[in-house]
């Protein structure tokens, strides 16, 4: 099980998770967002794990963070 959150107050806005994975991420007009809240930890469904993982990577601010629950 994986949860997923974004630091709004990193976020440079540069979509690349929203594009990446729509189903997870989400973007308003200025940073990318889990769910309605910028300080919502969602629960990531298995088969988005990976590209979750990889949007994290390549995210350019670093502010997207991972927690593993295994």
């Amino acid at each position: 099980m994986m949860t997923v959150s974004v630091d709004a107050e990193l976020c440079l806005g540069s979509e690349q998770c929203a594009r990446a994975v729509p189903a997870v991420f989400t973007f308003d007009d200025v940073v990318g967002l889990v769910g309605a809240d910028p300080t919502a930890q969602v629960l990531v469904a298995p088969t988005a794990e990976e590209s979750v993982r990889r949007a994290s990577f390549n995210c350019p601010a670093a502010a997207i963070y991972i927690e593993d629950h295994r």
